[in-house]
């Protein structure tokens, strides 16, 4: 854990939040992890945690790819990472796809056969059912609440997706709240 705190702070970010500390202890354990988020913060910092992870574990092809519903959002995720990269010197990469440009441009990307997938179910769905995504890399899928807040069906989601998934692979889930989520707990 130190040498994560010790990559923070290099890049800036000087105290780790309580939301933080107890979502990088799962995070280090290889555990999944259902995390509540309404009161949190620091949170886009725990999703590029695997890529910093994967750093220190000499994996420097590792590559993530945003599907996120919100540009403000994905932007807050990339300006994260590139102060981790600029200050710790590696070599991981991150895209972003699909809230500007033309999506013609992303199926390229995709098929590079990222390691890390973070984005909502909705976006990761989309990419599955058009059959332009590899799931078989994935050791990481990171699982952000909708932009809207329609969970309905949130949990049939995240079962499907993971259903696709041909290896063990750990999963975050971040949800503003855990009360209606049932089936994922256990």
């Amino acid at each position: 854990m130190e040498y994560v705190n010790s990559a923070l702070r290099l890049s800036g970010f000087k105290n780790t939040t309580s939301f933080q500390k107890q979502a990088f202890s799962a995070i280090l354990s290889g555990k999944d992890l259902i995390a509540e988020t309404k009161e949190a913060t620091g949170i886009e910092i725990t999703f590029i945690l695997p890529l910093l992870l994967k750093k220190f574990k000499n994996k420097n092809s590792t590559s993530a790819i945003i599907l996120s519903d919100s540009p403000i959002h994905t932007k807050q995720i990339e300006k994260n990472y590139k102060l981790l990269v600029n200050n710790n010197k590696f070599s991981n990469s991150i895209t972003t796809l699909g809230y500007e440009g033309n999506p013609w441009t992303d199926i390229p990307i995709l098929n590079k056969k990222p390691t890390i997938i973070i984005g909502s179910t909705k976006r990761i769905i989309d990419h599955i059912r058009r059959n332009n995504i590899i799931l078989q890399n994935i050791e990481t899928l990171i699982i952000t609440t909708p932009q809207i807040q329609n969970l309905q069906n949130f949990e049939q989601n995240v079962l499907f997706i993971a259903s696709k998934l041909t290896r063990k692979a750990q999963i975050q889930i971040y949800v503003d709240s855990l009360i209606h989520l049932n089936s994922l707990e256990k």
